[in-house]
């Protein structure tokens, strides 16, 4: 741009000037009605969304503390690896009795029961804006070649299927501790979250239908990670329980909240796997456990990495099949709280007595006669 001399330079002003008019004009008005498109979404939107979009919102314009020690990033990253190490050791479970599952005879003949049409459908589904694994590849890139893709991929989840087997790279987790509350200094006031491959998901999507159909079957007191079950669902069937138990039974209810502490970290996978046995196929059953047995942690944390090392429990927080994992790992509980078993032929309102505990993921509510209520809370599967 040439410069103006002379009387120009009042002509060029004066169009500078309105130019600038015009652009803050016009930028006002984009953001009326980008705010107005905004608020008209979250009102069609479901009230849960709303709130949960509106949370995110504000957790991202806040600045969250990082972990950190006086000899610097590399020292810190290695001080929370060897943490969520003993965290994830099997040093919890040293009570607990450790299932032996038999090694597969290889490569298993029975066909793999998704087709290429799957696997298109999956890169298509997954969301675009989750953080990548390993291999830096998001799905979004994927999106544009699935076509391209998808018959690559039938074929590499086919030999993995058969052999039991994926390649190393999606048994790689990188785990960056989010701060939650509390000292910064301290490591349990960080939650872990995996950032697995792309691929690895892709995988997973396509075989959870398949896990689902063919598992155990999840106890009714079970709300969490189900379709059609929301915690809103789980939030009216305590008030519909606790109103019945007051009308027809005449019964004033004790209600007491339990949340269980690192309930990913310490799964027991022996104990999932020795119980998927009894319903899923050889193959499923060994590639899941190569899929969670076979993982290798590495910690993310001010641009430094950590050694690696392998859980020997818990799933994978980013696993697209560890929520129905620990939906298996935790099914018994309600059961064994009952004070007897549920039949199908019960009405409601028998039933309803035996509903003495509802479960949503790892918030536990137990609903009990005030009398009874310590009895219940002291009984063995609590207290393990």
């Amino acid at each position: 741009m040439e410069k103006a001399y002379g009387l120009n330079k009042l002509h060029y002003w004066l169009k500078h000037q309105e130019a600038r008019a015009t652009l803050r004009r016009l930028i006002a008005q984009r953001r009326r009605e980008t705010w107005t498109t905004f608020c008209k979404q979250m009102a069609s939107e479901e009230y849960t969304k709303a709130i949960s979009k509106l949370s995110r919102i504000r957790k991202n314009r806040t600045l969250k503390p990082t972990f950190s020690t006086p000899e610097g990033p590399q020292h810190a990253a290695d001080i929370m690896a060897s943490y969520l190490e003993a965290t994830f050791s099997s040093d919890l479970l040293k009570n607990v009795q450790l299932y032996e599952i038999d090694t597969p005879i290889l490569p298993f003949e029975i066909d793999c029961l998704f087709t290429r049409d799957d696997i298109n459908i999956t890169i298509r589904s997954l969301p675009i804006k989750k953080a990548p694994g390993i291999d830096h590849l998001r799905n979004k890139m994927l999106q544009l070649i699935s076509h391209l893709l998808a018959p690559i991929l039938f074929h590499l989840f086919h030999m993995c299927w058969a052999w039991s087997y994926v390649p190393q790279i999606w048994c790689i987790a990188q785990v960056i501790p989010i701060y939650k509350k509390g000292s910064p200094s301290y490591l349990g006031n960080y939650r872990p979250i995996s950032l697995i491959t792309i691929f690895r998901k892709i995988l997973e999507r396509c075989i959870q239908h398949i896990l689902q159909t063919d598992g155990p079957p999840l106890d009714i007191a079970q709300g969490g990670f189900r379709e059609s079950r929301s915690a809103l669902d789980q939030a009216l069937s305590l008030t519909e329980i606790s109103h019945v138990l007051r009308t027809h039974y005449h019964v004033k209810p004790a209600l007491a909240f339990l949340g269980i502490k690192s309930a990913y970290d310490t799964v027991n996978r022996s104990f999932v796997w020795d119980t998927l046995s009894r319903y899923i196929s050889s193959p499923m059953l060994s590639l899941l456990r190569c899929l969670f047995d076979d993982v290798q942690t590495e910690i993310l944390l001010s641009n430094t990495i950590s050694r690696r090392f392998n859980p020997k429990t818990g799933a994978l927080q980013d696993s697209i099949l560890s929520p129905y994992l620990y939906s298996v790992y935790i099914n018994q509980l309600p059961a064994q709280l009952r004070p007897q078993a549920i039949t199908t032929d019960m009405s409601p309102l028998e039933t309803i007595p035996l509903l003495n505990c509802l479960l949503y993921a790892d918030d536990v509510v137990i609903i009990n006669e005030r009398t009874t209520m310590t009895d219940l809370l002291h009984a063995n599967p609590l207290r393990h």
